[in-house]
């Protein structure tokens, strides 16, 4: 996110700021980078210069770290005489959006300088170098908030005073870590605020103390550790369980928690962060219609009962939902409606997907609890297997009196066997 100044405040902050905070890793002049251009692709053939998806922080000093990767090809290049430099512009984000032409030396705020070539380093795939923002936090006086500001940089090479080649901004990413998309600026654009609170929740990195130590105003009123995801909520109580010490600490800050990920863990009955000993946990007030499908647990053999309920209903009069699940786990023995949707029809308890309708000739916009479906888990289940149950609606199957479409979030569970 940016931070909401007028056009002239913003263009002296960012000269200010690029002026006195950003350091480029062992850098030496940056003269003459306005006289550059760019020539024949014959001598960057063989050359690959790309920026690495994201940022990463750095942890013994407040920083922002930038990743250039590159073939041996490319890394013998910069090394075969002094007039061959490998150099870097670093910039606020929407300095980057306003050219078109990838002429980078035409950004009207920016720093950039010549790297020193000694430090580019193998790091096992690519030869690499890095590009770091440092003093942020000394920065950051009164509105001058650059914690939130989306920093993006580029690396390019020389020879003499004409570019050789600009690197090439990265692809995007799956969850899994696979490329996606178009290479794009975006990929490499990030806040120190963004960064810190990635790698904080990240189930593979272990450095919460050194962030919270080095970055103070990390998890303050303006700056919270935000939780926008599952996986972050449960790697959270994860680091909490592991690191006794760190909830003295987190207690000190404020987490923050969106509401579908609230929701999420609230349906599927999950550990709370309240549970993990947080004290200063916020939500989100979420005012979206939702159709939320709790989770439950229960041994083979045993009957179990969930949930469908209806939250900031904007009102509708007929709905036919579709719950699936598992049947090789579960079977359905029955489905009472809630004491406001008695309009409710019975369903074919032996469908697969359950269909639960309802039909009233008034609108209704009860909140609470819509069904409550029991199912009986099979004899032969085995200990912790899991049948996800999934709530769904096609189009056009939930509507208000007028028999227009009423839109719902879905937040659907599952039951697992003990």
């Amino acid at each position: 996110m940016h931070i909401n100044i007028d056009k002239a405040k913003k263009s002296k902050i960012a000269k200010a700021v690029l002026a006195a905070v950003f350091a480029l890793f062992l850098t030496v002049g940056v003269a003459g980078l306005n006289r550059t251009k760019t020539v024949s692709a014959a001598e960057s053939e063989n050359l690959i210069l790309k920026m690495q998806y994201g940022a990463s922080i750095k942890l013994a000093a407040d920083g922002l770290r930038f990743k250039i990767k590159m073939n041996k090809s490319t890394a013998d290049y910069i090394n075969s005489g002094d007039e061959i430099t490998l150099n870097a512009y670093v910039a606020p984000a929407s300095e980057f959006e306003k050219i078109t032409d990838g002429e980078y030396k035409n950004l009207a705020v920016k720093v950039g300088g010549a790297l020193d070539k000694q430090k580019i380093y193998f790091d096992g795939e690519n030869y690499c170098a890095n590009v770091c923002i440092t003093g942020l936090a000394a920065a950051s006086k009164g509105e001058k908030l650059l914690y939130n500001v989306d920093f993006a940089a580029i690396a390019f090479i020389k020879n003499g005073e004409t570019v050789v080649k600009y690197a090439d901004f990265p692809k995007g990413r799956t969850e899994s870590g696979e490329e996606t998309g178009e290479c794009d600026i975006k990929n490499v654009t990030r806040s120190q605020y963004y960064v810190a609170n990635s790698s904080f929740l990240s189930a593979k990195e272990s450095y919460e103390s050194e962030i919270l130590s080095v970055y103070g105003w990390f998890g303050g009123e303006n700056f919270p550790i935000k939780i926008t995801s599952e996986s972050e909520y449960s790697a959270l109580i994860e680091k909490i369980e592991k690191n006794g010490d760190l909830i003295a600490s987190l207690n000190e800050k404020t987490v923050f928690v969106t509401e579908s990920v609230r929701a999420a863990v609230e349906a599927a009955g999950a550990k709370t962060l309240e549970e993990a000993g947080l004290l200063n946990v916020k939500y989100e007030q979420s005012t979206s219609p939702a159709l939320v499908l709790n989770s439950a647990a229960a041994k083979a053999g045993e009957t179990v009962q969930i949930t469908v309920s209806v939250k900031n209903n904007p009102g509708f009069a007929a709905a036919v939902l579709s719950v699936a699940y598992d049947s090789s786990i579960l079977s359905v023995k029955s489905v009472t409606y809630g004491a406001s949707f008695s309009g409710g029809i019975a369903p074919n308890l032996k469908a697969n997907p359950l269909q639960l309708a309802f039909e009233n000739i008034e609108q209704n916009e009860s909140d609470g609890v819509f069904a409550t479906i029991t199912f009986e888990i099979s004899a032969q289940a085995v200990s912790g297997s899991v049948s996800p149950v999934t709530l769904s609606y096609k189009k056009g199957n939930v509507c208000d009196i007028d028999e227009n479409d009423v839109h719902f979030d879905i937040i659907s569970g599952k039951i697992t066997v003990k």
